[in-house]
C-alpha cells in the first residue's frame, strides 16, 4: 500500500533476556498519524500485565479503518475492540488471558489520517508473565519470477497443528522480521494480503518454505529467499473487437499458453482460431457472420481441472462486414537470409494467382520472379533465394488473393533484404543444467528469442542474430512443458526455478561470440 506510514517502536530493554520490539512496515510517510509513545498506557513491551486497554495517542486526529478486521491479536485468545476520541485509539477486550504468555496486537491499517489516507501499522507487545519471548526470525522476500523483492507482503506464522496464527509482519525492501517469537516448529506462509483479513485468498499473491515449514530455536535470519508468485485468475473471453468482414478478437483474463481454447464455434458452425505472436489474443474466423444481426459465439477452453464452455454475443454495427479485405504485413521491414515475408489478412486464404504479386529490386532495377508463395490457415509468405540482398518493392494487386470472405484490396510496401554478414552469431553453453529447460534471450528487458532445450548438453547455436547487447533467463521445466509453472500452496509444491543472468553479452555483426550460462553464477 503506497504511502503507508510504518512506526517503529524504539525501547530499551526490559530485563537481561527480554528484546525490543519493532514494527514491520514501510516506507516513512510524515502525513500518516504518529503515536504519541511516551503517553501510552501501558507502553509498549510492557511485563506481567494483567489489564485488558491499551490508550495510545496520536499526533492528528485520525479516521478508524475497519477496525473489526484490521486488529488482530496473537496469539487470538480474545477480541479486541477499538475506539476513538479526539486524537486517541482505545483498544480493549473482554476475554481473561492466558498466563506467562508473550501477546502482540497487530493495527493492520487501522488507523488513516483524515486528508491524504495514509494509514499506520503498528506491532503492539505485552507479556502477562514476567518475560518476553525474545527470538526473532528474519525473512526475504521476492518474485518467484523476476527475483525482485517484494514490499506489502505479509509473513505469517501458524502453529502447525492448529493453524492458529502465531506472528506475523510485513515485508519492506523485500524483509520482514518477526520478534517476539519462542522457540518451535511454525507453518509459515507469505501472502498479499490485499483485504486485510489473515487469510489467503485464491487471487492473492502467495509463497511459502520449501515443505511449508521453519523451525525456530535462537534469532535467524533466512537466507533462502520466499519466492511469491500471483495465481492466475480464472479464464474468462469477452469479443474485444471485430474486424471485418469476419474475424473476431477475443480478449482473456489469464494467460493463453497456460489455459487455451479447445474448440470454436461460430453461429453453430466450427471456426477457425488461431493467437496472435504475444498469445494474448485469439482471432476466430468463420464465413458464418456475413447474416444477421447478431453472432453468437461458442468456446471451450481449459481450466486446472476441466474444460469448460463459455457463450458470447455480438451485436454488428451498420455496415461493419462491408468494409474491404486489407493485406498487413507482420514482419519489420528488414529481413534476415532464410526468413519469410508474413501476411495476416484475418480472412482465411483459399488460393492467391502468383501473376499478381509483383517484386522489384531497386538495387539493380530488375523484376524478382523467382519466389515461393505458402499459404496457411491466415496467412501468406513470400519467400526468396537465401542470396538474395538489397531493397524491394512487394506489390500485390487488388484481387490478387482469395479468401473465404471474397478478395483482397492492392497492398504495396518496401523491404530490404540484409546479408548473413549483417548479423552475428551467439553460442550459448548451458550444459551445467542437467534437466529440461526454456532460455529466454533478452534485449533492453524484452524477450527476442524463447527456445524450449530438451538437451542442455547440446551447444545452442544461433545465427542471424541482431547486433545488440542481451541478458539472459532460464526456466528450469522440471515438467518439460515449456512454459513457468506457477507453485500451490494445497499441495506445497515450489514455482519453477528462474536463473537470472544480467551480466551483458554483445553480439556484433559478423563476429561469433559464445556465453556459458551457469546456474551457479545466476543472480
Amino acid at each position: 500500500m503506497a504511502g503507508k506510514y510504518y512506526v517503529i517502536f524504539l525501547l530499551a530493554l526490559l530485563s537481561g533476556c527480554a528484546q525490543v520490539g519493532t514494527v514491520s512496515g514501510g516506507e516513512r510517510d510524515v502525513a500518516a498519524p504518529k503515536p504519541v509513545l511516551e503517553e501510552m498506557e501501558p507502553s509498549n513491551a510492557t511485563t506481567n500485565y494483567s489489564g485488558n486497554t491499551f490508550v495510545i495517542p496520536f499526533d492528528e486526529y485520525f479516521q478508524l479503518n475497519n477496525p473489526a478486521q484490521t486488529i488482530r491479536m496473537v496469539p487470538p485468545h480474545a477480541t479486541v475492540s477499538a475506539e476513538m476520541q479526539k486524537k486517541t485509539l482505545y483498544l480493549f477486550w473482554e476475554e481473561t488471558l492466558e498466563a506467562n504468555t508473550t501477546y502482540a496486537i497487530y493495527l493492520n491499517g487501522t488507523v488513516k489520517d483524515l486528508n491524504e489516507g495514509n494509514d499506520t501499522t503498528l506491532q503492539l507487545v505485552f507479556s502477562t508473565g514476567s518475560m518476553l519471548d525474545t527470538t526473532s526470525y528474519t525473512a526475504v522476500v521476492v518474485d518467484a519470477f523476476t527475483g525482485e523483492p517484494k514490499d506489502d507482503i505479509t509473513v505469517a506464522l501458524f502453529d502447525p497443528n492448529t493453524d492458529r496464527l502465531k506472528s506475523l509482519a510485513r515485508s519492506e525492501n523485500g524483509i520482514a522480521k518477526l520478534n517476539y517469537l519462542s522457540p518451535g516448529t511454525y507453518k509459515l506462509i507469505a501472502f498479499e494480503d490485499e483485504n486485510l483479513d489473515l487469510e489467503v485468498q485464491p487471487e492473492e499473491r502467495v509463497g511459502f518454505p520449501e515443505g511449508g515449514l521453519i523451525s525456530i530455536d535462537s534469532n535467524y535470519f533466512d537466507s533462502i529467499p520466499i519466492r511469491t508468485y500471483e495465481p492466475f485468475p480464472k479464464q474468462r473471453y469477452k469479443v474485444k473487437s471485430f474486424i471485418p468482414p469476419g474475424t473476431f478478437e477475443l480478449e482473456t483474463t489469464a494467460p493463453i499458453r497456460y489455459y487455451g481454447l479447445n474448440s470454436a464455434k461460430i453461429n453453430g458452425n466450427p471456426s477457425v482460431y488461431f493467437t496472435n505472436k504475444t498469445e494474448d489474443i485469439y482471432y476466430l474466423v468463420s464465413p458464418d457472420t456475413l447474416g444477421g444481426s447478431s453472432a453468437e459465439i461458442v468456446i471451450s477452453h481449459a481450466t486446472d481441472t476441466t474444460d469448460v464452455t463459455d457463450t458470447l454475443t455480438y451485436r454488428f454495427r451498420n455496415k461493419e462486414r462491408q468494409k474491404p479485405i486489407n493485406i498487413r504485413a507482420k514482419h519489420s521491414g528488414n529481413i534476415a537470409p532464410k526468413q519469410r515475408l508474413q501476411y495476416e489478412l484475418y480472412g482465411q486464404p483459399q488460393s492467391v494467382t502468383q501473376d499478381s504479386i509483383e517484386i522489384f529490386n531497386l538495387n539493380d532495377s530488375t523484376w524478382v520472379t523467382d519466389f515461393d508463395v505458402t499459404l496457411d490457415l491466415h496467412d501468406v509468405y513470400l519467400a526468396f533465394d537465401p542470396s538474395l540482398s538489397g531493397e524491394l518493392e512487394i506489390k500485390f494487386k487488388k484481387n490478387a488473393i482469395e479468401t473465404i470472405f471474397g478478395f483482397t484490396q492492392a497492398f504495396q510496401e518496401k523491404v530490404t533484404l540484409k546479408k548473413e554478414s549483417d548479423y552475428g552469431i551467439l553460442n550459448i553453453d548451458v550444459s551445467r543444467y542437467t534437466a529440461p529447460i526454456v532460455v529466454e534471450i533478452l534485449e533492453k528487458g524484452k524477450v527476442k528469442k524463447r527456445l524450449k532445450i530438451e538437451d542442455p548438453s547440446q551447444l545452442i547455436r544461433l545465427d542471424l542474430l541482431d547486433p545488440a547487447t542481451y541478458t539472459f533467463r532460464i526456466i528450469r521445466d522440471e515438467n518439460g512443458n515449456g512454459i513457468w509453472d506457477l507453485g500451490s500452496l494445497e499441495t506445497l509444491r515450489q514455482p519453477e526455478q528462474v536463473d537470472t543472468y544480467s551480466k551483458a553479452t554483445k553480439v556484433r555483426a559478423n563476429w561469433e561470440v559464445e556465453v556459458t550460462l551457469n546456474p551457479s553464477e545466476s543472480e
